[in-house]
């Protein structure tokens, strides 16, 4: 049973046992700032109150595995002069919970309040919602070694620092992080709207605390981020609204750009040990980012203008484009297409998980930039979870933090910068934020409330940090049968890290053992020493770093593979529905259907329970998406009309849903769901179901299970026809960002309510009504001129040992055994083709070989081709056989040729009636 003390000694009162001035709660608190020892440390807890009243108070110590370590019961008198003590002995993570023992022998556990207050505004007036938790554990993190000095940390790992440095709070934010270890500061904010209140009137105390603060720790490294035009200098002061954190005026360039020019040049003369500045937070399209709601052109005003003025009075300081994630490719294409804006910084900044500035390269070569602009990570929401995510566990958590750091290293960052220090709110409140539509989130390296305490993934990445020295550089990555390996290396040695992202532990792979020999140390992710030998079992969610390996083994290793992806379960796409949208748009400003709208059946009906579509019952639609948004419109043939919701349970009646695959990549979990029904209220839009949001923050953006704020929808009804009419603006389609040529994964059914209850509905695609499912949605690829890509004229070149015979109808391919070591194919010439567009290849083929079809795909801004197979190996026989398939071709696709062809086969094969032409519905 687990009760607050205050109840326990609240019986005491009544008993005459205790007096009334012993009421509070008892605060049990570590002896060092964030609970973080190193080995041979004694770990000591003490009481700032205890009850004379109490005979006693155990502690129980456990590991992270719930392995219970010690048990030890303290004396009242004990407990009040030296608290609880613990020896170490390995470091580890661990956790200390605390019982009181009454004098009759009662035990409860000793916990404490964790208030969460969230406070909304309803209708104009804010509303207060509160819910109290509580917490009885203490975290414990006991490293392996004392921390090193900054300039002994690697030079890539950073903290993200943000706001309330100041005062006491400046030296417990110090100590925290002179407790983990970080080679370089992230100054975030560094607030012009905070430091220049008035106009030239400069107020240099928030930066100064945190500049100065980390001087004093040894810091040598920083970076500024400097963002948020003051209310006096803003072209808009007076939108003194707050989006989510920041108020609107402080989100648009300044209305005389001398003012901004003027303020970059006193920082950066101010502060001379600021290396790089990074110019601006998050800046996105219009209504995509609450810290920017100007447009791009005026961003890279900013921009070239901050640059001209860091290189007159600061040449040595680096410029860094304002950080973005990889849902913010649209914002970068627009200003790298539309501008010479390359020339204006040094370095990307990249914020969020899983970041890939590769994607960010190929836009810049595609406008024409010579190289690769080189990166670092500002803001890695490594932990970070959102109401609404998936609550991982911190083991969890930490593999994919791996994962994802290994991923960066791999990938060429520079610099990693940790966000953030401390948690926002606790892990454990994040469901009831999510009940009340709170934007917040939970990804400190530190636990806030109640107090400061470590979190399991900091001593991780602590382990990990502690294995290298200098510069880290990514070697390679192999995948086992049971288990995944990588390694890297610095001045520090080579480091093979052995992980197993699964539920069950195997036995280490016999290849990767024989990595291991004498000289090699062994350690687990909490830097506990390891005997591995051919019975040791690689646990699930765990990982192992092996310093120092034979590399000489590694080496003869070919089993590569690219396993460094966020740890989850792939989905499997059915791709039963096939369609096209159109990039035009199909409702005017006024809603009115355009003419000439081919419309697609929505074909399956499935019926709540046994029974047959009704006759009458039939529908289709027609979707419209690109830059702007999403346009839909449904026709539904139904005699009754029946919607009596009150609520977003509009589905139960006679409704549409509709839901589009954020990533096309099949995770339920990013998706976006709407349902659209005609109530006594009128035409209603919901937004049901939206992705995770993660580190993003867009201005313009309505919450699932609250009506659509940035759409429309008009729904008409007449005679046994209703027709809907949908318009959501990009803002709301957040975080789906359209791309040009981009497929999508979409899925609609029409819900049927004919008085009697949810009769049964209509759909096309799945994973909607009988189960959240986007791996069951279908695909929607752009419509585009009917005329055939290439026909049976065109395969006219032959290469390898091909040799070509005409026939009546047909081509005929002789393949030579004498060159049998390649091909015989025929094949096209190579013509532009748009991407993302699904073809149907047809044709019929005879002969004695196997064979194979395939394209040569030049993607824009690519030197190289990339194959894609439309036929993998078949073999023929003396009948033609009909060939029919599907492909749609990737999103990237420039240019192509295709070739069929047997490989090192002597024979033939013959091929007629050969056609590729645009797929319809």
């Amino acid at each position: 049973m687990r009760i607050n003390l205050k109840t326990i000694i609240a019986s005491l009162i009544i008993a005459g046992t205790i007096s009334i001035s012993a009421q509070e709660e008892i605060k049990i608190r570590g002896t060092t700032t964030g609970n973080w020892w190193s080995s041979g440390e004694t770990v000591q807890f003490k009481a700032e109150q205890v009850p004379n009243s109490l005979k006693a108070i155990k502690a129980e110590l456990k590991d992270s595995s719930g392995k219970t370590i010690s048990s030890d019961t303290i004396s009242v008198e004990e407990f009040k002069n030296n608290g609880w003590t613990w020896k170490t002995k390995e470091p580890g993570f661990y956790i200390v919970k605390f019982t009181a023992v009454a004098q009759d022998g009662t035990e409860s556990e000793i916990s404490e309040k964790l208030p969460c207050k969230i406070y909304k505004k309803v209708d104009g007036a804010t509303q207060l919602k509160e819910k109290t938790f509580t917490r009885a554990e203490h975290n414990i993190v006991v490293t392996a070694a004392p921390t090193r000095k900054v300039n002994e940390i690697p030079e890539i790992i950073g903290l993200s620092l943000g706001w309330g440095v100041s005062g006491k709070n400046k030296e417990i934010t110090f100590d925290l992080i002179s407790k983990f270890g970080f080679n370089f500061l992230r100054i975030h904010p560094f607030p012009w709207d905070q430091i220049e209140k008035k106009d030239g009137e400069f107020d240099w105390s928030v930066t100064d605390n945190i500049v100065k603060g980390g001087q004093e720790r040894g810091f040598k490294n920083f970076i500024a981020n400097p963002f948020g035009t003051p209310q006096w200098a803003s072209p808009y002061p007076e939108k003194t609204n707050v989006n989510i954190c920041v108020k609107e005026y402080s989100a648009y360039a300044p209305k005389d750009i001398e003012k901004w020019n003027r303020f970059i040049k006193e920082a950066v003369t101010r502060y001379p040990v600021i290396e790089k500045w990074e110019i601006w937070n998050e800046q996105h399209l219009p209504g995509q980012s609450c810290f920017w709601n100007d447009s791009p052109e005026n961003y890279v005003l900013l921009l070239k203008n901050a640059f001209n003025v860091m290189r007159k009075n600061r040449p040595d300081a680096k410029v860094l484009i304002g950080g973005m994630g990889m849902r913010y490719l649209p914002f970068y294409e627009d200003v790298m297409t539309k501008s010479d804006v390359a020339k204006y910084f040094d370095e990307i900044s990249m914020h969020g998980k899983w970041p890939d500035a590769q994607q960010f390269n190929k836009i810049e070569k595609n406008a024409g930039y010579q190289g690769n602009k080189p990166w670092v990570s500002t803001e890695w929401h490594a932990i970070l979870l959102n109401p609404g995510d998936e609550i991982l566990s911190e083991e969890q958590l930490s593999m994919n933090m791996m994962l994802d750091f290994m991923s960066q290293v791999k990938l060429g960052a520079d610099q990693i910068a940790f966000f953030e220090l401390t948690n926002l709110v606790e892990k454990e409140t994040l469901g009831f934020h999510k009940e009340h539509g709170s934007f917040t989130h939970s990804s400190g390296l530190f636990r806030a409330k109640p107090y400061n305490e470590p979190r399991f993934p900091a001593l991780v990445l602590r382990t990990f940090i502690d294995s290298i020295s200098g510069k880290v550089k990514f070697i390679d990555s192999y995948a086992f049968d049971e288990q995944n390996a990588a390694v890297y290396e610095s001045k520090a040695g080579k480091v093979l890290v052995i992980w197993r992202a699964s539920n069950t532990p195997v036995k280490i792979n016999p290849e990767i053992l024989k990595a291991i020999n004498s000289k090699s140390e062994c350690i687990d992710w909490e830097g506990k020493k390891l005997n591995i030998s051919g019975a040791f079992m690689i646990e699930p969610f765990k990982m192992y770093l092996v310093k120092n390996p034979d590399f000489s083994v590694i080496a003869k290793w070919t089993n590569q593979a690219q396993v460094l992806k966020k740890y989850r379960k792939e989905p499997i796409l059915e791709n039963k529905y096939n369609a096209l949208y159109r990039t035009e748009r199909i409702l005017d400003d006024k809603m009115n259907v355009l003419s000439d709208i081919k419309m697609t059946k929505i074909p399956v009906y499935v019926p709540m329970s046994e029974g047959t579509k009704p006759e009458d019952f039939a529908a289709s639609f027609a979707l419209s998406c690109n830059s702007a948004g999403l346009e839909l419109i449904v026709e539904v043939a139904d005699k009754k009309q029946n919607q009596n919701a009150t609520d977003n349970r509009v589905w139960d009646g006679d409704s549409i849903q509709f839901a589009l695959d954020c990533s096309g990549k099949g995770y339920t979990d990013e998706r976006l769901e709407f349902s659209a029904a005609l109530t006594d209220k009128g035409a209603v839009l919901w937004k049901e179901k939206a992705p995770s949001l993660g580190g993003d923050l867009p201005a313009r953006f309505t919450p699932e299970k609250k009506q659509v704020q940035y759409g429309k929808v008009t729904i008409d009804r007449n005679g046994n026809k209703t027709v809907y009419k949908i318009r959501i603006d990009r803002d709301d389609l957040y975080p789906f960002a359209y791309m040009q040529n981009q497929p999508l994964r979409f899925s609609i059914l029409v819900n049927n309510n004919d008085g009697n209850g949810r009769g049964g509905y209509l759909e096309w695609g799945s994973g909607i009504g009988a189960s959240k499912d986007c791996g069951e949605y279908g695909n929607l690829t752009r419509t585009v001129v009917s005329a055939p890509l290439f026909t049976q004229v065109d395969l006219k070149n032959n290469w390898g040992s091909a040799k070509l015979e005409k026939t009546g109808d047909g081509l005929k391919i002789l393949s030579k055994a004498a060159d049998s070591k390649g091909p015989a194919a025929v094949a096209t010439a190579t013509v532009k083709a748009p991407g993302g567009v699904r073809y149907n290849i047809s044709f019929e083929a005879k002969g004695d070989i196997k064979l194979h079809g395939m394209f040569n795909i030049k993607a824009a801004g690519k030197e190289k081709t990339e194959r894609l197979d439309f036929i993998k190996r078949t073999q023929l026989t003396g009948e033609f056989k009909k060939f029919d398939t599907t492909i749609i071709l990737p999103m990237e696709t420039e240019s192509l040729n295709l070739s069929l062809f047997a490989w090192q086969e002597n024979g033939y094969f013959e091929i007629k009636n050969f056609t590729m032409s645009p797929a319809e519905d």
